[in-house]
């Protein structure tokens, strides 16, 4: 399964493994909403499961 973060912008983040998804919502926090950060374990309790079909690029 996939993980995905709906971002309260609108902005819809997913990746297929753990690493690649924090490292996209960190990078998305980074260019999106400056000043803002949060710990990988915290990143992961916001992530939902999805299908792997729901991961473009």
């Amino acid at each position: 399964m996939a993980l995905e973060l709906m971002c309260p912008c609108g902005e819809n983040i997913t990746a297929l493994e753990q690493p690649a998804f924090v490292d996209a919502v960190t990078a998305h926090l980074a260019s999106a909403h400056e000043g803002r950060s949060y710990p990988a374990d915290m990143i992961m309790a916001m992530a939902n499961t999805v299908p792997d079909s729901r991961v473009t690029g």
